[in-house]
C-alpha cells in the first residue's frame, strides 16, 4: 500500500504532507513524533510538534491511502504528494523544504528509466 499522510495541529491546519509505502505507515508516524520528543531535530516540522505538545495539543495525523497503481508507477506518489503539498498552500504555508525528499527521489526513477 501507498500512501501520502498529513500532520496538522489541534485546530487542523496542516503543516507537513509526506508519503510513502508498504504497511509500515505507523513506524513512519512515530519516527517523526520520536525526532520530535528527542528534541535532536531541529527542522520545522519537529519544531512544530514540539510547540504542538508544549501547549498541551496533540498532532493531527491522517493517512490518505493511494490506489495500488502507485506500486506499478513509483512516479505517482510523488506526483501525488506534490499535489498535496501545493492542495495545502505549497511550501511557503508548509514545514516542507522545497527539493527535499520527494524530488531526489523523483531524480533517481527519472535516471532510472521509469
Amino acid at each position: 500500500m501507498s500512501y501520502v499522510y498529513t500532520i496538522a495541529d489541534p485546530n487542523g491546519n496542516v503543516f507537513y504532507v509526506g508519503k510513502g509505502s508498504g504497511c509500515g505507515y505507523l513506524g513512519r508516524i512515530r519516527s517523526h513524533l520520536y525526532a520530535a520528543r528527542g528534541n535532536h531535530s531541529q527542522q520545522e516540522r519537529y519544531r512544530v510538534i514540539r510547540n504542538i505538545w508544549a501547549q498541551g495539543g496533540e498532532p493531527i495525523v491522517t493517512i490518505i491511502p493511494i490506489h495500488d497503481d502507485a506500486q506499478r508507477d513509483p512516479s505517482m506518489i510523488y506526483r501525488l504528494e506534490r499535489q498535496f503539498i501545493d492542495f495545502y498552500g505549497g511550501y511557503a504555508h508548509l514545514t516542507n523544504r522545497p527539493g527535499g525528499g520527494e524530488m531526489k527521489h523523483m531524480e533517481k526513477i527519472i535516471r532510472l528509466g521509469a
